[in-house]
């Protein structure tokens, strides 16, 4: 599947469905591969890896992202962080989030029991990326007992609420 994004260069919007980590990310540099057009992101029952390791690299390599929705997403446990060598063909892992100027929006719609991983979520997303910058702007409950929440980054900093 990775191989199979590499060839899309220049798509705009994409929703992806059902795949694992392993399956999104480039099996020896471990790095999602690099999508400069993509302007809207749908992740729908994908995997977001350990320590949000999927996540933080399909941001890191789709610099003019400005929509992101993590629909009923896994979020897996966590492990110990070890060292890693920076990936040569993307340049150093410290290229953070804080760089992604064209993001404004996150939408998560996810399990009521799964509110501790999305904040560890929110919380490593904007890890870089002020939390004044955000605002939480719409929680909505479904008869499935799925919440969606929305989140949009603010021109001059507002409050996450």
């Amino acid at each position: 599947m990775c191989r199979l994004l590499a060839r899309l260069p220049n798509v705009g919007c994409l929703h992806l469905s059902g795949f694992t980590t392993t399956v999104l990310l480039e099996e020896e540099s471990q790095e999602f591969p690099t999508l400069n057009q993509l302007k809207t992101l749908i992740l729908d029952h994908c995997e977001v890896g350990v320590n949000f390791h999927a996540l933080t690299s399909i941001l890191r390599n789709t610099p003019d992202l400005e929509t992101l929705r993590l629909h009923q997403c896994k979020f897996l446990g966590s492990k110990p962080k070890r060292r890693r060598t920076p990936s040569k063909r993307c340049g150093s892992r410290t290229t953070t989030l804080h760089q992604r100027k064209n993001l404004k929006l996150i939408e998560i719609k996810s399990r009521q029991g799964d509110a501790p991983q999305i904040l560890r979520l929110l919380s490593e997303v904007s890890k870089e990326m002020p939390l004044a910058q955000w605002r939480h702007v719409n929680q909505a409950s479904d008869v499935a007992g799925l919440t969606t929440m929305q989140f949009h980054r603010t021109e001059k900093g507002g409050k996450l609420v």
